[in-house]
C-alpha cells in the first residue's frame, strides 16, 4: 500500500511537470536556496573567465527550472560573452517573456535593454530600436544606471558613439 501511495504521488508530480506546473528542481527537491548556490557558482566561473564552465552550469539551471527568468538572463550574458549572439538573443527573449509573464516591471526595462544591445550587435537596428523603446516604457525611473545605458544605446542607434 505504501509503495502504491508513493507511486501515485510520483505520478502526480510527473503529470504536473509535464503540464509545466512545477519544475524539475521541485521534483528533485531542490529549493530556491539550492538553486541560488548553483547560480553563484556559475557567476564565479564567469567572473574568472571560465565561460564554458559557467555556460554548462547555467544550462543545467535552466534545465532544472526553465521558468526562472533570472537563469535565462545570466545564460544570455554568458553566451554573449562567448560571442554566441543568437544563443544570447534566445535567452534574453526568454528572460523578457518570463518577466513580462510575472509582471516584474522593475527588471523588465533592463531585460529589454540587454536584448536591444544584442540585436544592435547583430545588425538588426529595427529590433534593437523596438527593445530600446520597450526599455524606456518599462523604466520605473529609479535606476540612474539603466537610464544612462538606455541613452548611450539610443545614441549608438542614432549613429553616435557609445
Amino acid at each position: 500500500m505504501q509503495n502504491q501511495d508513493a507511486a501515485a504521488r510520483a505520478g502526480e508530480e510527473l503529470a504536473k511537470l509535464a503540464r509545466g506546473e512545477i519544475s524539475v528542481a521541485e521534483v528533485a527537491g531542490l529549493g530556491a536556496e539550492d538553486l541560488a548556490k548553483i547560480l553563484q557558482l556559475a557567476l564565479a566561473q564567469l567572473q574568472i573567465g571560465k565561460k564554458d564552465k559557467a555556460i554548462q552550469i547555467l544550462r543545467g539551471l535552466v534545465a532544472l527550472d526553465d521558468r526562472n527568468p533570472v537563469f535565462h538572463e545570466y545564460l544570455g550574458i554568458a553566451l554573449e560573452r562567448d560571442s554566441d549572439l543568437e544563443g544570447a538573443l534566445a535567452e534574453y527573449t526568454r528572460n523578457v517573456e518570463g518577466l513580462a509573464g510575472i509582471g516584474d516591471r522593475s527588471r523588465l526595462s533592463e531585460a529589454h535593454l540587454l536584448r536591444s544591445r544584442v540585436q544592435a550587435l547583430r545588425g538588426d537596428r529595427a529590433a534593437a530600436r523596438q527593445d530600446l523603446e520597450a526599455a524606456r516604457r518599462n523604466d520605473p525611473g529609479n535606476d540612474a544606471d539603466v537610464r544612462d545605458m538606455i541613452e548611450r544605446l539610443a545614441s549608438v542607434l542614432d549613429g553616435g558613439e557609445a
